[in-house]
């Protein structure tokens, strides 16, 4: 009986020393690290055989005595091909004040305009059209334009024969291929209609689908 309990308190112990083993040389592992503060992997290389192995001490053993490094981030590759330009500027141009909208040729009174650089564009313009007589039923046509090119157009009746009745207006387009300083415009063709809040955005991009 005391030979079997001495055996068994043998074993614990030789288990408890492998663990033991175990646990010390892990964090051994841990804090020696083949990698140093600036990055660099270090190792040791055996010519012969070609074997390398990771250098977790200061010196490389006899069985891979050559002692090599490379940085743990390699060098940076050659520069791709550029891509095509994506959006890169905005011109912008806001009138806040109200303006009369006068019924003249072509397009009616010009509410707010940007001259923009060679290029392709997506324009935007709005505005908020404002009764100026009682007259129902009266239309106010705006556009937008290139030069003398008209982009789009949108009419809105004044169905409300309120004098103050509210409309806002907004106009989209775009153009690709435009000469340098172009000017784009915003304007309106009404009867004594008037303008308030007049906003032209052109957004320069790279390619129009």
């Amino acid at each position: 009986m005391l030979k079997r309990l001495f055996h068994s308190r043998v074993a614990l112990v030789v288990v408890a020393v492998a663990i033991t083993a175990v646990v010390v040389s892990g964090v051994s592992w841990a804090l020696q690290s083949p990698i140093d503060g600036g990055g660099v992997i270090h190792g040791c290389y055996q010519p012969k055989t070609g074997s390398v192995r990771l250098m977790v001490n200061s010196t490389c053993p006899k069985s891979e005595p050559m002692a090599i490094a490379w940085n743990q981030t390699g060098q940076q590759g050659e520069q791709g091909i550029q891509g095509p330009a994506g959006p890169s500027d905005t011109w912008s141009a806001r009138v806040q004040n109200q303006q009369a909208i006068a019924t003249t040729s072509p397009y009616g009174t010009d509410l707010a305009s940007v001259t923009v650089p060679a290029g392709n564009y997506l324009v935007t313009a709005k505005a908020t059209i404002l009764r100026n007589t009682a007259t129902a039923g009266a239309l106010v046509a705006c556009y937008l334009s290139a030069g003398t090119t008209q982009l789009d157009s949108t009419g809105v009746s004044m169905d409300d024969s309120t004098p103050s009745a509210d409309y806002p207006v907004v106009n989209h387009a775009t153009i690709g291929d435009v000469a340098d300083d172009t000017t784009l415009t915003f304007s309106c063709n009404g009867t004594d209609e008037l303008a308030a809040g007049s906003i032209i955005t052109a957004t320069q991009v790279g390619t129009l689908h």
